[in-house]
């Protein structure tokens, strides 16, 4: 399973009442969906998983702002996929695990998870399972707090480290050969919001005979 999944489960259930508060997603959120947006935008998916959903901000942008495209929301936290359909009715909400989502191979042209990756401890499981459901080619969007930037440092020893702290945080390069090993090819890292706080990658997925190789050369 994920990190703990029943406690972050019922940690978000917790916390869906105070998720949509202005403040946090003006700091936290709203940089990261700005960079997903602007990907999706030059990628033109049709279908997009959006993975660690929340309350459907992002997704419900992603309709209006991105095209025809069509998005499916999953998330542990039933309270916050109420609070998703309400903001959103036109969207497909379903509550699952990232290691085992519950989608049929190949149907998504785009996956993205904003502030949601570092509660998994099996990355590479949630990897392979976001591979699984991509199309050859699909996009691949992570938006994940950098827990070393001053700001985000002093957020996770203050108030917020029952919920920061119980992610694992994996650096720049362990996600990015985390993603590299999981049959993609990452494009760019870069950091976005205030002072970098949050790490955006972009890759695309690859072939099988690709990553075949990739893994032959690795262990060669």
């Amino acid at each position: 399973m994920t990190m703990a999944a029943p406690r972050i489960r019922r940690l978000f259930d917790r916390f869906a009442h105070v998720y949509d508060t202005p403040a946090l997603q003006r700091a936290v959120y709203r940089p990261a969906h700005d960079a997903v947006v602007a990907e999706l935008r030059a990628a033109a998916p049709m279908w997009v998983l959006d993975a660690g959903c929340g309350t459907g901000i992002l997704a419900d942008r992603l309709g209006d702002d991105v095209g025809p495209a069509r998005v499916v929301g999953c998330d542990l936290s039933m309270g916050m996929l109420r609070r998703a359909a309400e903001r959103c009715p036109r969207g497909a909400w379903l509550q699952g695990d990232a290691l085992r989502l519950p989608l049929r191979d190949g149907v998504v042209d785009a996956v993205v998870t904003t502030q949601a990756f570092h509660f998994l401890t099996d990355r590479r499981g949630a990897l392979a399972e976001f591979r699984r459901v991509l199309r050859t080619g699909g996009l691949l969007v992570i938006a994940m707090v950098n827990p070393r930037t001053f700001i985000t440092s002093r957020v996770m020893s203050g108030a917020g480290t029952h919920i920061l702290g119980a992610g694992v945080w994996p650096t720049r390069d362990e996600l990015r050969d985390d993603i590299a090993a999981s049959g993609f090819e990452v494009r760019e890292q870069r950091g976005v919001g205030p002072l970098g706080h949050t790490v955006v990658t972009v890759a695309t997925a690859q072939r099988v005979e690709t990553v075949r190789t990739r893994l032959r050369h690795m262990e060669g």
